[in-house]
């Protein structure tokens, strides 16, 4: 990154490259926000130093980051572009990895690693580690949207990865974009900041500069020490918007920005020139950092500041992941308190009488608590249980009253994505008693669409009082179009038609033995719409079924299995052996080699060995004796096995056709 320095958007040309993908099992997330992160940059500050755009330690750097988010889990995409400098043409590369959320709407992560001839750990492997951080802990989480992570190559050379990736993109794309995230030197800086929007001159205001408020609100209740540049010295860029010196110039008029950067707009730019103001560039008390190799490295950073770069960064970590979560443009996402109000309202209704004295005094601390929790403003999702606990203590001072919807049985069936709102009936008993909806109770649903767990809470009305909450599982939709092919001795193929919302599909097949069907193969993968099944043997009949399955939130969700399909494998081919001992006969003898499961026979004769060759034999055994034979002529054989399915027969392939001369 370079301070006031104004990106170039220039036309890039670019190559797609998509990489092969495995699922790995990653393990659970047990560090400190900020301890994975400060680990790679120490990487980065022994290892892939002066990552100058364009040369090879620029691609090597690209490659590690590739390899480190295929660890995690992700399918990456290198986007190849080539820019001029000089007259002089350049490769390098953006690399993507994207996180598939409950919502098809996008979030883009970004932040550029290149460096020019420094060690680079402030401008920019800082933001480059907490965008890589924050990749590791959401991999196996759901997400409220699409999260793109892409790390821009070619920055300090005019902001060359992120025009590439920009121009890309199309309209679509576009408006399907809530917002996107920058990063950029967020190590050594005095001060940490937020930015986003731009100022609209006719107005006098900011626009689309949401996401900076709403991520100082989180960072407020995070205590993560994020401000803005409101300062005396700050006399270009109105608050909380910021100048054109990173990857966030190429998107500010496409979409929605927020950058994170650390410097210090307490100070001016040029301390003998205090009149012309600050941009943030001075960015430390003892002035630059970055793009001076003798500052930009990890042992003067932490030799002169000790462990403030660290806790930048793990603040910063800590921060994105609540922005990837709450971040939304009709307001922050908070904890819900709905059902706590409905509790509340509930109680103020009941009268002391309903209670013994003893339960009364229990219900009158719940209410009050409850109370002052609603009064409470509520930022950070991981409140949600504090709002919770507080719902399930008043509902259970509530449940004291016989006739609390509470002491209620619940039953609902789970239901088959359909994209649709799901609103399954529900069934509500009170002992023996089937109560009905509308009379003595009603039902509202929530996170009833996608699949995954929904909620059912029920409200007593007239006789009945209180909440009651149930959950049904919204399961993919159940396989179609099950076949088999290709079905051999040892081996056969099953396909079927791929669901669009899975993760992937579950393959059963039939046990006899247990009369069950076990589980055979798990795909990974719901583009993978067939599978060859090579544990079979000769003349065998098989049943197979295939379910769907999608994971979210850790939880495994699989879909009804199909209907059952049946194969039976071809019998093994006979070998056939002739012999003629006895004028006018020939003996034939197929006995080797034979499916146990086999049924029967066909014996097939003819004089020539391309002629018409006529059954002469449907028998169950393996040896037969042809007479009434012309003697001293040739005659040519013939033999199939077959198994009896279902009154259909399965046939082997023919044997060898064998030539005799009759004695």
């Amino acid at each position: 990154m370079k301070k006031k320095f104004l990106a170039i958007i220039m036309a890039a040309v670019m190559i797609f490259t998509v990489f092969a993908y495995t699922p790995v099992s990653f393990a659970k997330e047990n560090t400190g926000y900020g301890d994975y992160a400060y680990s790679v940059l120490q990487h980065l500050n022994q290892n892939l130093t002066q990552r100058i755009a364009g040369t090879d330690k620029e691609l090597e750097t690209a490659k590690y980051l590739k390899e480190q988010l295929e660890s995690f889990g992700y399918e990456v995409k290198v986007q190849d572009f080539s820019y001029e400098r000089k007259n002089v043409a350049y490769n390098s590369q953006n690399v993507v990895a994207t996180k598939k959320g409950v919502s098809t709407k996008e979030v883009i992560i970004g932040s550029h690693y290149d460096s020019v001839g420094t060690n680079g750990v402030d401008d920019n492997g800082s933001g480059t580690v907490v965008n890589l951080e924050t990749a590791k802990r959401l991999a196996n989480k759901e997400t409220p949207y699409t999260v793109k992570f892409v790390f821009f190559g070619a920055e300090e050379v005019g902001l060359k990865g992120s025009s590439a990736y920009a121009n890309a993109m199309t309209e679509e794309e576009i408006a399907n974009t809530l917002y996107i995230v920058n990063m950029d030197s967020m190590l050594a800086g005095t001060y940490r900041y937020v930015y986003s929007g731009n100022y609209n001159k006719e107005t006098d205001n900011v626009d689309n500069a949401w996401p900076a408020y709403q991520t100082l609100k989180l960072s407020d209740a995070l205590q993560t020490g994020m401000r803005f540049n409101n300062t005396d010295l700050n006399l270009d860029y109105p608050t909380p918007s910021t100048g054109n010196w990173s990857d966030h110039a190429n998107f500010r008029k496409l979409m929605p920005y927020l950058y994170f950067e650390a410097v210090n707009w307490e100070v001016p730019d040029d301390p003998e020139h205090p009149e012309e103001g600050s941009s943030g560039a001075y960015e430390t008390e003892i002035g630059e950092v970055m793009h001076k190799p003798e500052r930009d490295n990890l042992e003067f950073i932490e030799t002169t500041w000790g462990s403030r770069g660290k806790e930048t960064i793990s603040a910063y970590c800590k921060l994105l992941e609540a922005v990837v979560y709450q971040l939304n443009p009709d307001g922050l996402i908070t904890p819900s308190k709905e059902a706590l109000k409905e509790a509340i309202e509930i109680a103020n209704d009941l009268d002391k009488s309903d209670f013994s004295e003893s339960s009364y005094k229990k219900f009158q601390q719940a209410l009050k608590e409850a109370k002052e929790i609603n009064k409470t403003e509520y930022i950070l999702l991981k409140d949600q249980q504090i709002i919770d606990a507080a719902l399930a203590k008043l509902n259970d001072a509530i449940a004291i009253v016989s006739s609390n919807i509470a002491n209620a049985t619940i039953k609902v069936e789970n239901q088959i994505y359909n994209n649709k709102y799901q609103r399954p009936e529900v069934i509500v008993t009170d002992g023996k008693k089937v109560l009905e909806e509308g009379k003595d109770y009603t039902v509202s649903y929530s996170n009833n669409k996608e699949i995954g767990t929904a909620t059912i809470t029920v409200k007593g009305c007239n006789d009945y009082m209180g909440l009651a909450k149930a959950t049904f599982s919204i399961l993919p939709q159940t396989v179609e179009n099950l076949k088999t092919s290709d079905v051999l001795t040892n081996s056969l193929k099953l396909s079927w038609k791929k669901i669009n919302n899975a993760d992937g599909y579950k393959i059963y097949k039939y046990n006899a033995s247990t009369k069950k069907y076990d589980l055979l193969k798990t795909i990974s993968k719901n583009t993978t719409t067939t599978y060859k099944d090579t544990k079979i043997v000769s003349a065998t009949s098989y049943l197979y079924k295939v379910s769907a399955y999608k994971k979210v939130d850790n939880k495994i969700y699989e879909g009804l299995k199909c209907e059952k399909i049946k194969a039976t494998s071809k019998p093994l081919q006979p070998i056939l052996k002739l012999s003629s001992t006895t004028a006018k006969k020939v003996n034939l003898n197929y006995s080797s080699k034979v499916s146990k499961r086999t049924n029967g026979y066909e014996v097939y004769m003819a004089t020539s060995k391309k002629g018409k060759y006529t059954l002469i034999k449907d028998t169950p055994s393996t040896k037969m004796t042809k007479a009434k034979l012309t003697s001293k002529k040739g005659y040519y054989f013939k033999v199939r096995a077959y198994r009896k399915v279902d009154g259909k027969k399965i046939y082997s392939s023919h044997s060898t056709i064998k030539y005799i001369k009759v004695k």
